[in-house]
């Protein structure tokens, strides 16, 4: 039946035949049309306020039968410890944690010279906090009404010595010796707002907040995105029935290159292996509702951008699209497609990416094909053009460097950084040096500086390049530029910076002129209609 069930969901085998199927099936209908019309008053209610109105009459709290489960917890590949999860009612795929358990659980794995963070409960209120001990910002939750607060969302968790916004995952510091290394912060700012403080209602996007026998629940995935991944870390968060990751892509599926065709193809870690090793096939009914509701809040809020979709909130956009049903299904590969199709065809922002399947949805699940928005086929075409252009006149492969007279030209499409490079041991007389886009600039700034160059102008061909990590970028910056300065906006708090970078792209270092090109060199750069943010 429960296989069935979500076969009518979506749409499939409905067997006419069977009258008290057709009537199950009309029944479940109306359920789900009920549903979405709850959710379409819920986005009107969000917009016009009226979600703060109480209800008059006393409402019975339920109680809910609570299994605790401790299970390993895996962050980037590196098993750390045991992490406790709670289960509602016997649904056995959707994890809550306890708030102070989480809390002591962060410094923990996060933070190995003390306590960074700490949790206070005011338990008469139902209210509790979560505090930031390097600054003093806050993390509230407020129980009886169903929201959380930041008293400051661009410091809770920011690292000490960094700027506001600071987008920049290199400290500039060696963690082992404390010499600088590669990036230096300029203390002048320019500019510094720090926003206002936020509330959240995560009871209006359906996302449960429960006390209960001395327990402060919330939903793993949610209580991680407000704790670790949005302040501190770009990572993602997995339970498979057996165990907790924490991490990237990158973690858990490699690309591989076939020496014979040259051709690329993704496979999985062993990490990954462990991963995709999934207890469930299928999602609950709790699991998908949660899950739909938690991205609604997390686009509303994380991503924004309402104003460039003409929305008042991504709820109506799920609705209006249909994808919200499909956010339903309890057939994961339904949920997956419906997200990719949300990133590909309606957002469509060039910047956006659907990174991978679900571990229910299982590795070497096909989706259906994708479609791509207005934007991204434009730019496809557009792409192509250009790269069979300058394949023409190169007649393959585009060298990243190339003396020609007195002029060094320096071609590179993507901006890429090997986090596992130890640039200060590398060989920059040796081409192979060259791993990601900073190896490489310190490499040609090499070249470009060896005893005889000819060199007396660089030209940054920057044409096809579409963008990438932005600590590559700032290094470019700082090489080209003398500096780099990077502005940034957070449309969800209000803050605004401007952070200033100098880099070190001779190696001795010191931050100083001898890294620019600034002054010494006729400099040019190259770009399209196809360069990054362009």
């Amino acid at each position: 039946m429960q296989e069935r069930r979500a076969l009518r969901l979506s749409g499939k085998n409905r067997m006419p035949d069977e009258r008290g199927e057709r009537v199950h099936t009309r029944e479940r209908t109306l359920m789900q049309m009920k549903r979405v019309f709850c959710l379409l008053i819920s986005a009107v209610m969000l917009l016009s306020g009226l979600s703060a109105m109480a209800e008059t009459a006393e409402e019975t709290p339920v109680t809910h039968t609570i299994e605790k489960k401790n299970v390993p917890l895996i962050i980037n590949g590196n098993t750390i410890s045991e992490i406790p999860l709670y289960f509602l009612d016997g649904v056995k795929d959707l994890p809550y944690v306890d708030l102070k358990e989480f809390t002591e659980g962060i410094n923990t794995w996060f933070f190995e010279n003390g306590t960074a963070f700490t949790w206070n409960e005011d338990e008469e209120n139902g209210l509790g906090t979560i505090t930031y001990m390097n600054n003093g910002s806050v993390l509230g939750f407020d129980f009886p009404d169903g929201t959380v607060y930041y008293s400051s969302f661009e410091t809770f968790g920011a690292s000490p010595g960094r700027y506001l916004l600071d987008m920049l995952s290199f400290s500039g510091v060696n963690s082992v010796t404390g010499e600088p290394e590669l990036f230096e912060r300029v203390d002048a700012l320019p500019l510094e707002r720090k926003g206002t403080m936020k509330i959240i209602p995560l009871g209006d996007y359906g996302i449960p907040m429960l006390r209960q026998d001395g327990l402060c629940l919330i939903p793993l995935h949610t209580v991680f995105e407000l704790t670790i991944n949005i302040p501190i870390g770009r990572l993602g968060c997995f339970y498979n029935g057996y165990a907790v990751f924490f991490g990237n892509k990158q973690v858990f599926i490699e690309t591989v290159q076939d020496p014979e065709t040259g051709e690329t193809e993704e496979v999985l870690t062993k990490i990954g292996q462990a991963l995709f090793d999934c207890r469930f096939s299928r999602r609950s009914p709790e699991l998908a509702e949660y899950g739909a509701g938690e991205l609604c809040m997390e686009l509303d809020c994380f991503y924004g951008l309402k104003d460039s979709h003409n929305i008042a909130s991504f709820a109506w956009l799920l609705l209006d699209s249909e994808l919200y049903l499909k956010l339903l299904d309890e057939d994961p590969a339904v949920a997956d497609a419906a997200v990719r199709d949300l990133i590909n065809f309606y957002l469509d922002d060039l910047h956006s990416s659907f990174q991978m399947v679900s571990p229910m949805t299982g590795f070497d699940t096909e989706l259906p094909p994708e479609r791509l928005g207005f934007s991204a086929g434009a730019d496809d075409v557009s792409m192509y053009n250009y790269e069979n252009a300058r394949s023409q006149v190169f007649n393959g492969d585009v060298p990243f460097y190339q003396e020609v007279g007195n002029t060094a030209f320096v071609t590179f499409d993507a901006f890429r950084v090997n986090d596992e490079l130890d640039y200060y041991s590398l060989d920059l007389d040796d081409p192979e040096c060259v791993q990601d886009t900073i190896s490489m600039i310190l490499f040609v700034n090499h070249q470009i500086r060896r005893e005889g160059s000819p060199v007396e102008n660089v030209v940054l061909d920057l044409s096809l390049n579409g963008g990438g990590r932005l600590d590559a970028a700032v290094f470019v910056s700082g090489w080209f530029l003398g500096q780099a300065s990077i502005t940034a906006v957070n449309t969800f708090s209000g803050a605004q910076a401007t952070g200033l970078y100098r880099v070190d792209t001779n190696l001795d270092r010191v931050f100083d002129e001898k890294d620019s090109l600034v002054g010494k060199y006729g400099l040019y750069c190259l770009i399209s209609p196809e360069s990054f943010s362009s």
